[in-house]
């Protein structure tokens, strides 16, 4: 993240125009977003995707899962590898060093001794391209399952390691042929077993654990299972998600879950609302989206009801200049964009139903909360933030003196964006709250103006005010972008928010301003950025409403 000193710029951005900081108006221009802010969804058909032979023990109703299904691309991981090696090189001193202190890592140290690799994995009874699912028998047990080649050469290599370090591994218990590890604990119980070239973790309350222990060990089988792998296909296919890992929580069934582990027995009308709310939001879905030799994507996406999803996209505005203002490869941009008025009317709905399930559920305290929100929402919002759409700001260039400690940079090229329906209305109500602006030389005549400001800022600052946008320029090279957002119109709905910087130009940046002061922290900080910095490029995301719900999406340049 940038140092404390990018604080210094909106400071400075933020003194002229301190009273239109709210949004309101526009976004989007008849340009398409950069490419690394567009959504970089899986490659590959996951129809044609094997389902690992573990996905038979998951149960299909299960409230949650996280799996893998597919490997890595291998050049992604070489690079990342290459990246990260000086950052684990001293990870790796610092654990040899707390082996020699501890026999267990010791033997664990030993053991993998050059066998970091395929051959060495395989030859421990793992698979190099292991294959995972973590997930709920209902709620609890959580049960996680992960492929190996070699199930027995895999105990071996666990014995092996005790044998070592001198421990004595607790004696195995047997249940339908099948023998695991049982370990109490103050929360409940820990169940390893190796299985079927399985590694078998589950943990839960003792009880539980006890009840469900053959589904866990999986000499018993779920009654419908997730063996064909049609959900977590049907969702990769719906929001562009690979099989390396994708994962989901089932709103309904996990409230179901919990009301039953809580000895809860709703009544007809609470179970009415709570179907009737999971209708609105059945899903949370999270995975990898585009993962190559040179980028990283993932999303996160709340899944909603066709009328909710309406709703939402009632809520983007147009964005005036937010494509040209995110391009170019800025340092930092950020933009945000919103009908606050629709806003306003959807969070009170929200606050409504939750209302109405706190009623129908007697839970007093939802209810009022509910209530107390409702009420808060429908208020009229504050001026000037109910004439504001939108904003931007983009950092395209800072510079500070070399060891200098100052806040405020020797130079930037900066712009800032206010968005409104009416700018010159906006503006004209920001000098009626604070006189002070109108001394400033900002004239709502379209054009942008050179200010005199009263601090002493090494650097120019201007001013406009347009049809659509006030619009803020530090240094010169962005006055042409200014001239630029203060002529536009309108265009296409932009997100409801955009970001992207640049790692590496963050991570100099750091490096330049607090790099004695992170050294004095943690003498390997500095050389943990810097390979960071080598490794990452550009970060991008957006949150947004689709066909489906809102997604956040992010995307990761790698080096």
């Amino acid at each position: 993240m940038p140092s404390l000193r990018l604080r210094g710029v909106a400071v400075v951005v933020l003194l002229i125009a301190a009273s239109g900081c709210k949004k309101e108006g526009a976004t989007g221009d008849s340009m398409a977003l950069p490419a690394e802010l567009a959504p970089h969804p899986a490659q590959g058909d996951p129809a044609r995707l094997a389902v690992p032979p573990l996905f038979a023990n998951i149960p299909a109703d299960t409230p949650y899962l996280l799996a893998g299904m597919a490997s890595f691309p291998p050049e992604l991981l070489a690079r990342i590898q290459r990246g990260l090696a000086p950052v684990v090189a001293p990870l790796v001193q610092q654990w040899q060093s707390l082996a020699g202190q501890n026999k267990v890592l010791a033997a664990i140290v030993a053991e993998l001794d050059g066998k970091c690799n395929q051959a060495g994995l395989e030859s421990l009874g793992f698979s190099s391209e292991p294959r995972f699912a973590i997930y709920g028998l209902g709620l609890q047990p959580v049960v996680a399952r992960l492929a190996v080649k070699d199930h027995a050469v895999v105990q071996a290599t666990i014995e092996r390691i005790a044998a070592k370090a001198g421990a004595t591994l607790p004696a195995m218990a047997t249940r339908d042929g099948r023998s695991y590890w049982k370990v109490d604990i103050a929360a409940g119980s820990i169940v390893i077993a190796l299985a079927d070239n399985q590694l078998i973790t589950a943990v839960g309350t003792a009880p539980e654990v006890e009840a469900k222990l053959g589904l866990i060990l999986g000499s018993d089988k779920p009654a419908q299972s997730m063996a064909d792998g049609r959900l977590v296909k049907e969702l990769m296919a719906r929001h562009g998600l690979g099989g390396q890992m994708i994962g989901f929580a089932d709103t309904r069934t996990i409230a179901g879950k919990a009301l039953e582990a809580a000895g809860a027995a709703p009544s007809a009308a609470c179970t009415a609302e709570l179907d009737r709310l999971s209708a609105k939001v059945p899903r949370v879905v999270f995975g990898y989206g585009e993962l190559s030799a040179s980028r990283a994507s993932g999303a996160l996406v709340v899944e909603l009801a066709p009328d909710v999803v309406t709703d939402l996209k009632a809520l983007r505005v147009e964005l005036p200049g937010l494509a040209a203002t995110l391009s170019g490869q800025p340092i930092m941009t950020m933009g945000v964009g919103i009908d606050l008025a629709r806003g306003q009317q959807v969070g009170v709905a929200v606050a409504e139903h939750l209302k109405q399930l706190g009623t129908a559920c007697a839970n007093g305290p939802l209810a009022d909360a509910a209530d107390q929100a409702s009420r808060a929402l429908s208020r009229p919002l504050p001026e000037p933030a109910g004439r504001i759409s939108g904003g931007v700001v983009a950092i395209k260039d800072i510079k500070f003196a070399t060891g200098a400690q100052q806040a405020i940079p020797e130079s930037v090229e900066a712009v800032m964006m206010i968005a409104s329906p009416d700018a010159r209305a906006l503006f004209k109500q920001a000098v009626e709250l604070a006189a002070e602006i109108g001394t400033l030389g900002i004239v709502a005549d379209g054009a942008l103006h050179d200010l005199t400001i009263p601090l002493p800022v090494p650097f120019p600052i201007a001013a406009g005010v347009g049809d659509k946008a006030i619009v803020v320029t530090a240094g010169t090279q962005q006055k042409p972008l200014a001239v630029q957002l203060l002529a536009a119109r309108g265009g296409s709905k932009a997100p409801l928010f955009a970001m992207t910087y640049d790692f590496s130009k963050v991570v100099d940046l750091e490096l330049h301003t607090l790099g004695p002061a992170l050294a004095a922290g943690n003498p390997a900080m500095p050389a943990v950025l810097r390979s960071m910095g080598q490794l990452l490029g550009r970060v991008s995301g957006t949150f947004d409403v689709t066909d489906h719900g809102v997604a956040v999406w992010s995307t990761v340049e790698i080096k």
